[in-house]
């Protein structure tokens, strides 16, 4: 794959009228290229404007500049909250399950991640990415979707040897933890003094046990 080439927004009405008070878009640069050390990243800051956030959406998506666009900020329950809006006005593929894995690994930290309304998608070749607007949790999210993004990437691209190379990564199914570890790099069939059950022998047994504790 080509160097990567990111697109960060920061939707901010506050920042928009100062861009020394942006902290998360800067903060989502410097994530960006700590996970993507050879990729280059472009910076904006728009008010929460609906259109106007549209507008960059669909200017940095039409001529396939822009690999990934991430947008910071806009995305909770306030007013003027309408980066989910704009998104979803652009975007021609919603892409949900982005959106989840970012709200299970924030949930893990905080319950207010439940107020997200974090949208992600893809207009033409480029995926589009709503993260929130704080400095910290930008991060979390971004390191929540970290893997998955090249993959993404390359499928938009038709890049079909990267794709295919990482299917057969995927398609090795190794696992390494089913073993003992012995000095010397040796491995031991895993041993148990209890009796191995079937499945739903093993269900019945629960299920016998919490029953009589009604």
């Amino acid at each position: 794959m080509s160097e990567l080439v990111f697109l960060v927004i920061t939707v901010s009405d506050t920042c928009a009228e100062n861009a020394a008070h942006d902290r998360s878009g800067p903060a989502l640069r410097e994530k960006l290229l700590e996970l993507f050390p050879a990729c280059r990243v472009e910076n904006v800051i728009c008010p929460d404007e609906q259109e106007k956030i549209e507008n960059i959406l669909t200017s940095g998506c039409n001529n396939s500049a822009y690999h990934a666009i991430f947008t910071t900020g806009g995305t909770g329950f306030a007013p003027r909250d309408v980066t989910p809006e704009a998104t979803r006005k652009v975007i021609e593929k919603e892409a949900p399950q982005l959106a989840q894995a970012m709200l299970i690994s924030s949930l893990a930290v905080t319950p207010m991640a439940s107020l997200s309304r974090a949208v992600c998608g893809v207009r033409k070749s480029t995926l589009i990415v709503n993260l929130p607007g704080s400095p910290k949790a930008v991060k979390e999210c971004l390191d929540a979707v970290s893997r998955v993004l090249p993959h993404a990437i390359s499928l938009l691209r038709n890049d079909s040897k990267t794709v295919a190379r990482d299917h057969k990564d995927i398609q090795k199914g190794r696992c390494d933890c089913s073993k003992n570890d012995l000095p010397g790099g040796k491995v031991s069939e895993r041993a148990s003094k209890y009796p191995m059950v079937e499945l739903q022998d093993a269900l019945e047994a629960v299920f016998r046990v919490a029953g009589s504790c009604e």
